[in-house]
């Protein structure tokens, strides 16, 4: 016969597993609320950060223990292989990472900063007549060096625009000598 505290006990031991399934539920409730209504401003780039992190880590976590077990079924020294595919993990992670970023990118949407929508009102009004002047494209290259933008995410920035328009990706935009 179970006594009146060990009953608590109880009840609040089954209270704890609810507890976790509900707050998850809850964080995933208010998330898609949020993405719905578009409140949270940059949660893309973190997700996609987020997602490329967890995935290269299982990744290399899972191809740690494999190669580890392999190596100790073989050889008998099984720190060697984790060893051998952890530095070769760790220097080839630039590729790893970009094939997951690429992954991730289709599975979740890119969204633009501010700063990356000015520069595109800013783009599309230089090359709204399709040539793009010296004078135009050293503002366009000011205006993206004050907003901190990259080089590479200009390049997708305007080649997304360039789509865009209904036109190739690969769109020759003129570039004159003088205005």
């Amino acid at each position: 016969d179970p006594t009146a505290y060990e009953r608590a006990l109880f009840v609040l031991w089954s209270f704890t597993l609810v507890i976790t399934p509900a707050a998850i539920g809850f964080e995933a409730l208010m998330f898609v609320h949020a993405a719905l209504k578009d409140t949270i401003f940059g949660i893309d780039s973190n997700l996609r950060k987020t997602f490329t992190n967890t995935l290269f880590t299982g990744i290399g976590a899972i191809s740690f223990v494999i190669v580890s077990e392999a190596m100790e079924n073989i050889v008998g020294y099984g720190m060697l292989g984790g060893v051998v595919i952890g530095a070769t993990i760790i220097f080839a992670r630039h590729p790893i990472i970009g094939l997951i970023e690429g992954v991730s990118s289709r599975l979740i949407p890119e969204e633009y900063s501010p700063r990356e929508l000015k520069y595109l009102e800013a783009y599309a009004d230089a090359i709204q007549d399709m040539i793009l002047t010296d004078r135009e494209k050293s503002l366009l290259a000011n205006l993206a060096i004050a907003y901190e933008i990259k080089e590479e995410r200009l390049a997708v920035i305007e080649k997304k625009y360039r789509e865009s328009l209904s036109k190739d990706s690969e769109t020759t935009i003129h570039i004159q000598e003088s205005e």
